[in-house]
């Protein structure tokens, strides 16, 4: 049986956090159910000069 991308579940959550007006620190995880289990995490800065 093939899951479609609207059959599965799929859940991204992040927060972003602003040390310095600019300057951002980020995370966020993934979770995907289905046949394929691509759960993950990410951390990321960014900044603006």
């Amino acid at each position: 049986m093939k899951c479609l991308l609207i059959l599965c579940g799929i859940i991204n959550i992040g927060v972003n956090f602003w040390p310095h007006e600019d300057v951002v620190i980020k995370a966020d995880i993934q979770q995907q159910d289905g046949i394929i289990n691509d759960d993950g995490f990410n951390l990321g800065v960014g900044y603006q000069f």
